[in-house]
Parts: C-alpha cells; structure tokens; sequence
C-alpha cells in the first residue's frame, strides 16, 4: 500500500515518510514536515493542512483544553457553549457523545470559576481512608480504626511489586 494513501485515509497531508519501524506490538512510521506543508496555499497560514473525521477530533480536543485558561466564568461559558455547538456539528458520533457529557455536567465544570479549586487532595484522602478500610477487616474495635484514621495524614504508603 501505498504511504500516500494510508497518509490520505487517515487525514495527515503535508509529511513525508522517512522509516517504517516495528516495534513490541506496533508500528512506528517516522516523519518529516514537508517544506510545502508549513505554508497553506489558500490563505498562506504556516500550519500543518489536516482533513477528515481524525483532524476534526484532534482539533476539538485541542480546543478543548483552552477552557480552563478562559480569565472570567462568563467566557468560559460562552466558549464551552461553541465547543458544543461545533461537537454536534461534527457528525462524529463520539464527539456528540462528549459534547452532551459536557452539558450535563456544565454547572460543576463552571463552578471551577467561582472558586479554583482542585479536589484532587479530598480524592487522595478518601483512597487513602479505603485502602485503611480494606485493612481494617481484622481489627477488633471501631476506637482503634478511629484512631487509625486520625493518624493517616502523618503515614506514608510503600509500593511493593
């Protein structure tokens, strides 16, 4: 098969193939920006020109990470409500999936916004108190896993394996 047309099928123009490799369960195919792919014909914009469903889903979930670094809550809703517009529109069934994901957790993602915060410390805590659970089972009152708990700031896991 041609590269062209694997290149083509696949949505990427404007690399050239140097060295197709295999390695431990893939293929790795090594490229190079051609010179002719830096610049757009049609507008003269120096970027990579790339078409299909693939482009598509790779330029919305590039887009999509510009959310968090909205300055105001109301840009941020504005912007959140262009990129759903744009997933349903995508005909990409994955895409439209995502999109009504989104809105339904719309509320919670803007909540970031009032208050920028993280709960990633409050979910290390809990998986800490679950995993103090899971050894708790042999002990033989409430009191001493009560104090267990008290003291889990202070203890620090080994990973063994």
């Amino acid at each position: 098969m041609s590269h062209q047309v694997l290149y083509a099928a696949l949505g990427v123009r404007g690399y050239e193939h140097r060295s197709i490799r295999l390695g431990e369960g893939s293929v790795i195919v090594r490229l190079r920006v051609t010179e002719e792919a830096v610049c757009c014909p049609g507008c003269g914009t120096r970027e990579v020109v790339r078409r299909g469903p693939l482009a598509t889903a790779d330029y919305l979930k590039e887009d999509l990470r510009q959310l968090w670094s909205q300055t105001t809550k109301e840009a941020a809703r504005r912007f959140l409500d262009g990129w759903v517009c744009r997933a349903e529109s995508s005909e990409i069934r994955v895409l439209q999936q995502m999109a009504r994901t989104l809105q339904t957790h719309r509320r919670g993602l803007l909540a970031w916004y009032d208050f920028r915060i993280s709960t990633g410390p409050l979910e290390g805590l809990n998986n800490k108190i679950r995993t103090l659970q899971r050894t708790a089972y042999g002990y033989r009152d409430q009191d001493y896993f009560r104090l267990k708990l008290f003291a889990l700031h202070t203890t620090h896991y080994v990973l063994i394996g």
